[in-house]
């Protein structure tokens, strides 16, 4: 699977995390699953005058994400709370 995010040139360890009127940045970044959510959220941003000089300072990094290892629920989550969870 092909994931996008948009990465911060000044800071380079930093992706934007914001909505397309307030730009924010941290080390997670949003995450875009699909190349026409990231063009649509561009655009967004294309349409605010102020935000959109930010541009400039984007790269667009594109990440494969692949299958490491499958785990069952109760590695997850501690038995007791699925028991709980499951009384209820």
């Amino acid at each position: 699977m092909i994931v996008y995010k948009i990465r911060y040139k000044l800071i380079p360890d930093t992706y934007l995390s914001g909505t397309p009127s307030y730009n924010k940045y941290d080390s997670h970044g949003r995450i875009f699953t699909k190349l026409g959510h990231l063009r649509s959220f561009i655009t967004s941003v294309l349409k605010n005058p102020r935000r959109a000089r930010d541009i400039e300072d984007w790269d667009i990094v594109e990440f494969e994400l692949n299958v490491r290892h499958i785990k069952q629920i109760h590695e997850v989550v501690k038995p007791e709370k699925i028991i709980e969870l499951l009384k209820s």
